[in-house]
């Protein structure tokens, strides 16, 4: 995007009367994006995506540290499927930056940034975090991310249905 695009999402977003945007982007484009959310006080919420061979894809820890030094206005919309299924730890990650967490990704994925899953048959400790945001009194927003169904004939319904019982079930246990 160039700077005008970049300007024309946060006057969209002032008309909206939002005060945050979440977004996927590169650490060097944060950079760019930084005077934009000061000028306009809104707050942009970074998403990581999985380890990939380009060191400027958001999607580790110093990474979110190097994007949080640039501006007031930055937090991070941790995913924490990407995260763990990169190598890293989420429970690790939602500790330390919970107070610049705006929002969390929930879903289920194979490590080695491998395919997602329904909850359970993957790498992510979803019953942890979804239990830590709850008996810690954060109130992150978590926003359930149906992944894995597409051309595998699977049902969206059923699925989703199947993923909000689960979370219903850990919510529910000590």
């Amino acid at each position: 995007m160039n700077d005008a695009e970049i300007e024309h999402g946060f006057l969209a977003a002032k008309a909206l009367h939002v005060k945050l945007i979440t977004a996927s982007s590169k650490v060097s484009v944060a950079k760019r994006v930084a005077p934009f959310a000061e000028k306009h006080g809104i707050t942009v919420a970074f998403h990581n995506h999985a380890v990939t061979k380009d060191p400027d894809d958001l999607a580790s820890m110093d990474h979110f540290h190097q994007v949080l030094r640039m501006s007031s206005m930055f937090r991070i919309n941790l995913d924490i499927a990407h995260y763990a299924s990169s190598g890293f730890d989420a429970v690790a990650a939602l500790e330390e930056l919970h107070p610049k967490i705006t929002n969390l990704h929930v879903h289920d994925r194979m490590a080695n940034d491998g395919k997602s899953v329904p909850y359970g048959e993957g790498v992510v400790p979803v019953k942890q975090v979804l239990k830590m945001n709850r008996d810690r009194g954060w109130k992150l927003p978590c926003f359930y991310e149906l992944e894995y169904v597409g051309a595998d004939g699977r049902d969206v319904i059923a699925e989703t249905r199947r993923e909000l019982d689960y979370e219903v079930r850990v919510l529910r246990e000590k």
